[in-house]
Order: C-alpha cells, then sequence, then structure tokens
C-alpha cells in the first residue's frame, strides 16, 4: 500500500494548502531570479506545514528540474561541490530551468556552509534552503545573501479540510467530531495528520474513540516554540495549547519566560494590556496555593496563553531573539548576597562577643564602614580578612 503521504502531496500550485502569500513570493523568486539581488531563498517554518511539497508542485508546473539533496546526507564541502557546485553551471537540457534544494539545512557543516556560499554566488540557477530554523547559527553567513521565506502552522481548519478530501478519495467513513479531534492533534503538522489517517483506515468507520485511543506523539517542542505561537499569533486556536508539549517546565517557568521576553515583542499599550493579563494569572496562582483550588489552573493558561496573544493589534512575523529569564539569576545573586552578609556578621557576633541579633542591628553601620568590601568583583574571603 502507498503512503497518503506520497499519493496525496499537492501536484499543482492550487492544490498546496495555507500558504498563499508564502508561495507568491517564492514563485516572484524563481520568475524573476536573474533580476533578484539575493540570490538564493531560505524557507523556514514547522514540520508539516508544506515547505518541500511546494517546491516539488512549483518546479512541475513550471517545467523546471528538481536537484534535491537527500536529508541525512553529508552536507560537507565535498559532497555539496561534486552534487550542485557543477549542476549549477550548466543549463538544463529537456525543461526550462533546475532548482537545487537542500533540506534540513540545519544539519550543514561548517566548511558545508562555506562551499554553499560559493555556490550560490556563482550559480545560475536558484537555490532553496528548507529549514525548521531559518535562525540557526549554522546558516548565519548564508542568510546574509538570502530571501528569507516563512511557512505558518497549518490552521485546524486547513487540515480538516484535506483530511476530508483524502477520506473520500478512499472512501473511508469519519465522524466529523474524529475530524476535528485528529486536526487538533496533529499540531499544524499535515503529513502527520495524513499519517494517521491512514493507520486507521482498517476500520469501517473512524469514531471519536478511535482516535483518542491512538497512541498519538507528543512533539517535542520548545520553551521557544511556545513563545512563538504566543507572541507571533493572534487568533491561531492552537495557541491555549502552546505549553502542552513543552517538557520538563511547570507554569511558574512560564511566567518567567512570558515576563522577560514580553517587553521584546510588545510596545506601549500591547505591553499594558499583555502585563494585564500576566497579572491576572499570578493573581489566580496565588488563590490555588493559598486555597488549593487547582481548577484554577484552566485560567492561568488561558491568560498566559490566549490573554497575552489577543493584547497584540495584529500578529508580528518579525524574527525576535528570545532569551532566558534573568530573574532566577538575580535572585540567586541577592541569596549569595544575603549568605554573604550572614556569615560576615556571624563572624562580627563571635569576635565582639555579642549576640548575632546585635550584630545585626549595626549592619548599617558595618556595611559603611566595610563598604569597599561589599563589592561584585570582592570574594568572601577578601571579606573574612577584614574582621
Amino acid at each position: 500500500m502507498a503512503l497518503w503521504t506520497e499519493k496525496y502531496k499537492p501536484r499543482k500550485i492550487k492544490d498546496i494548502v495555507g500558504q498563499r502569500d508564502s508561495i507568491e513570493k517564492i514563485i516572484y523568486f524563481i520568475r524573476n531570479f536573474k533580476e533578484m539581488q539575493k540570490k538564493s531563498l531560505i524557507i523556514y517554518g514547522p514540520s508539516g506545514a508544506g515547505k518541500t511539497a511546494s517546491i516539488y508542485a512549483i518546479a512541475k508546473e513550471f517545467n523546471y528540474d528538481l536537484i534535491e539533496r537527500n536529508p541525512g546526507e553529508a552536507l560537507n564541502r565535498q559532497n555539496l561541490n561534486d552534487s550542485l557546485g557543477k549542476s549549477s553551471q550548466n543549463l538544463s537540457f529537456f525543461k526550462k530551468g533546475k532548482i537545487f534544494v537542500i533540506e534540513e539545512a540545519e544539519s550543514i557543516e561548517h566548511n558545508g556552509a562555506l562551499e554553499i556560499l560559493r555556490i550560490i554566488k556563482d550559480s545560475k540557477w536558484p537555490i532553496v534552503l528548507i529549514a525548521n530554523d531559518a535562525y540557526s547559527d549554522k546558516l548565519k553567513e548564508i542568510r546574509k545573501i538570502s530571501q528569507i521565506i516563512q511557512f505558518k502552522q497549518l490552521k485546524k481548519e486547513e487540515i480538516m479540510q484535506c483530511l476530508r478530501k483524502i477520506a473520500h478519495e478512499e472512501n473511508l467513513k469519519i465522524q466529523e467530531t474524529a475530524l476535528e479531534t485528529l486536526a487538533s492533534y496533529s499540531r499544524g503538522d499535515l503529513r502527520a495528520a495524513t499519517n494517521d489517517l491512514q493507520m486507521l483506515s482498517f476500520e469501517k468507520e473512524i469514531l471519536l474513540d478511535h482516535i483518542m485511543s491512538l497512541n498519538l506523539r507528543e512533539k517535542q517542542e520548545t520553551i521557544f516554540d511556545a513563545l512563538r505561537l504566543i507572541f507571533k499569533s493572534k487568533e491561531n486556536p492552537d495557541i491555549t495549547n502552546a505549553f502542552d508539549y513543552v517538557n520538563n517546565m511547570d507554569f511558574n517557568d512560564f511566567f518567567l519566560w512570558i515576563d522577560e521576553n514580553l517587553p521584546r515583542e510588545y510596545n506601549n499599550e500591547e505591553m499594558n494590556k499583555a502585563y494585564y493579563y500576566l497579572s491576572l494569572a499570578d493573581r489566580f496562582k496565588s488563590r490555588i496555593h493559598k486555597n488549593q483550588h487547582w481548577r484554577f489552573l484552566v485560567y492561568i493558561n488561558y491568560f498566559l496563553t490566549s490573554g497575552i496573544a489577543s493584547a497584540k493589534k495584529m500578529a508580528n512575523s518579525k524574527f525576535t531573539q528570545y532569551e532566558r529569564p534573568t530573574k532566577l539569576l538575580k535572585i540567586w545573586i541577592i541569596k549569595q548576597k544575603e549568605v554573604q552578609k550572614t556569615e560576615f556578621l556571624k563572624k562580627f557576633a563571635k569576635k565582639n562577643h555579642c549576640s548575632f541579633k546585635k550584630a545585626k542591628q549595626q549592619w548599617p553601620y558595618l556595611k559603611t564602614i566595610f563598604s569597599d568590601y561589599f563589592t561584585e568583583n570582592k570574594d568572601k574571603q577578601i571579606l573574612e580578612k577584614s574582621i
């Protein structure tokens, strides 16, 4: 049996789902390649969004040869030169032109990146790099000479439309609620949803119970993926599930990450509104700790995700470098200083034959007297010598 992902992949440009603006940019680039200042494309976005399938459909419709570096192949200088370097200089014998595709561009080696730079500058045909993250350090130099095009995560309704079409072609009955749930679980990955549908196709009719019993993937996402979904979207129905697949973190960590990166995304009125929702989430968190009302978790999640996402006037597609929370580091530094102060007062009390409480009362004066020793550049051993 053929894989449905292959059987139903887009054959024409009109078959590509949900990426109209991105497809138009790619087409414009290929048609006007000789006049373009930047001679390569970096196409990035989540898995199953149609990045590779779109290039295949465009190449077929424009009658271009498509020369691809298969995922998993070593992307080093010699292999790239052998497979792409020479061919990028030659004409296509039987078709209008060529499109060169490098998948999984994040796996490129350092010397491979240098070779790609050389090939791009000398190539007579478009070179397309496909990646999940266009802002990987390995692509730093290539980005400078490339046009970057983002493929957005597919909406649940778009995936449902595709699955419904496949089910019709395969004479497969599927309950509407089951179809909707399957689309939701896919997290925007049409390829994964199609594989799941084929896996269940032996059933006479696919019901919701069949979907729930599937060993559905838990996509290993990072906190950066969750932040991008919240900060870069406005009406995406999956926003409320942004933290569901981030492992080894609880809501306390999510508060810190959002608090640290909010100013990088929002300005003025938007930021005020976003922090209002963050404060509401914090208020409900306090109620949980105080009264053990764990049902309030659903409100915390709503305010941290959809609430903050709704604070923006429009979705922002501009790249933002998110940073790890510095609040924990600041708290640790404060605690270390407190430990240093306590140790100093204990030694002071012992040397002066007084209680720790009495020594603590003298702290404002002692801090002034020994101010030269309470700097970030002085360690605890220097402080001890002062007694």
